[in-house]
């Protein structure tokens, strides 16, 4: 029998209404969870590690990996900051993107060479991979609608090409299909 990877499990179970629903309701707590679950794995902190730099009880960190607690807005707060990160919340959620961990020292490096915060560096690298597939004419007539004006001259130094074409390649493959 053929093992299934994550996705392919949800998939299936999706298939069913009723679990389709609450995947829809509970999805985004969802991918949040497995995010903070990835990044607390990723960085080598246990449970415990984490629920001390919270200042909270390492039941609270499992209940919520495992969906038994809703949490609330101060929780997330906390939860992001012990892990090192930033609390972002979007109604635009279709959309967001989260840099995955092994591309986020490259972003980072790039960014520092351009004086840029992270978050600036992206959004400018994202807009410029858009503005190259779109053919002239409907870039004219985005520039009407867009107050940033696209980077004309985003560089990246030339040991970093190889891994920032990467980085868009693999964006615009996995996301923009």
């Amino acid at each position: 029998m053929k093992e299934k990877n994550l996705k392919e499990v949800f998939d299936d179970l999706e298939k069913d209404p009723e679990i389709a629903r609450q995947f829809e309701y509970f999805g985004a707590l969802t991918r949040l969870v497995l995010e903070v679950e990835e990044e607390r794995l990723y960085k080598n902190i246990s449970q415990e590690e984490l629920a001390n730099r919270m200042g909270t009880k390492q039941e609270a960190i499992s209940r919520f990996e495992s969906l038994r607690h809703k949490p609330g807005y101060d929780f997330l707060a906390r939860l992001s900051k012990a892990l090192g990160g930033r609390l972002s919340i979007t109604t635009n959620g279709d959309y967001a993107f989260v840099v995955p961990n092994k591309y986020r020292s490259i972003i980072d490096k790039c960014a520092r060479e351009k004086g840029e915060e992270a978050e600036d560096f992206i959004e400018d690298l994202f807009l410029k991979v858009i503005k190259d597939l779109q053919p002239p004419e409907i870039q004219q007539k985005q520039k009407k609608f867009y107050n940033k004006p696209i980077k004309e001259n985003l560089t990246i130094n030339n040991n970093d090409k190889e891994n920032a074409f990467k980085i868009t390649n693999d964006f615009v493959t996995e996301f923009a299909a």
